[in-house]
């Protein structure tokens, strides 16, 4: 049995039948939120539970919050969103990860440039060596830049048919080199060793900045995105009057849209309803659900936090 791990969301919904094979996607962006209380499983998932599912994004159209996963199925197809609107006879069969995990002979783990693959691919290496499999089991593929954007289902077909797929590069997976950038952080703010930032490839060198830019300045308390959301609020007008959300989590997103860094829209909500639970509240919001059915204002408390983080 073969299983593709990826970080990237490859589209498989043209690929070919091709029997004993499973691919997964993985749901998490370790980029964000805590990374405490690892390397106790059950502690550290009870953590990232908590974290994603204060997330708007993850309630459903009846009010519940969708469990947490790290991995959903995306080969065969399995779209979770038609799965609770098609009747139960029509529902496709449901794999579970690490259920399979121990039946497989063959791992393929493909991640592409953006710090949200690599923090990723840190965490699978640990997770798999932890859970108990074979270095000898995997192979790390690299996907180029916008490698998804290709062709929409040549990437997947590649992945399933081919031993050495194009578009991409099949290397050797430096397994223990990728579990001790995990073990940094979760450790942080305390910084990397000397010779592990010597080891360093150029994504891996942006990954970790991206890390350590989230990390909340002493000063405010905010991280890099925290200021992005203030700035894109202030520019969004939310000075005393009420502005959709979606208008300040859009200008949030060109503000701090950086290449390998891809912040999406769920993340910023999350982050900019925390602004509205801290001591004191930067921002007060109206509404409930997504993005688009909110609206924001500053608190005075956040126009002056604003304001005083713009002054030159």
């Amino acid at each position: 049995m073969k299983l593709i791990l990826s970080h990237s969301h490859i589209i498989f919904r043209k690929a070919p039948a091709v029997k004993e094979t499973f691919a997964f996607d993985c749901l998490e962006d370790f980029t964000f939120g805590e990374l405490k209380d690892w390397p106790d499983a059950e502690a550290f998932r009870a953590t990232r539970e908590a974290h994603w599912q204060s997330n708007p994004m993850q309630r459903l159209p009846d009010g519940n919050v969708m469990d947490y996963s790290v991995w959903a199925q995306s080969y065969p197809e399995y779209d979770f969103v038609n799965y609770l609107f098609t009747p139960p006879e029509e529902h496709p069969e449901f794999q579970d990860f690490e259920a399979l995990l121990p039946k497989a002979d063959e791992i393929d783990i493909c991640v592409a440039p953006y710090a949200r693959d690599q923090v990723g691919l840190w965490y699978t290496c640990a997770e798999l060596k932890r859970l108990g499999v074979s270095q000898e089991q995997v192979r790390l593929i690299e996907l180029p830049d916008r490698a998804a954007e290709i062709d929409d289902g040549k990437v997947a077909k590649d992945l399933l048919v081919n031993a050495n797929p194009a578009h991409s590069k099949v290397v050797r997976l430096e397994w223990e080199r990728r579990c001790s950038f995990w073990d940094a952080a979760t450790q942080r703010p305390k910084p990397l060793t000397q010779a592990l930032r010597a080891s360093m490839t150029a994504d891996e060198v942006n990954a970790w900045a991206v890390l350590e830019g989230r990390m909340p300045d002493p000063k405010t308390g905010l991280s890099n995105l925290n200021d992005s959301l203030l700035a894109a609020a202030s520019l969004s007008h939310a000075f005393g009057k009420w502005v959709k959300m979606a208008r300040v989590i859009g200008d949030a997103m060109v503000i701090a849209w950086e290449a390998r860094d891809r912040v999406g829209a769920g993340v910023l909500q999350n982050e900019l309803e925390a602004l509205a639970r801290r001591e004191p509240p930067l921002v007060e919001i109206k509404g409930e659900g997504g993005m688009r059915f909110c609206e924001v204002r500053f608190t005075e408390e956040g126009q002056a936090l604003a304001e005083r983080l713009q002054a030159p």
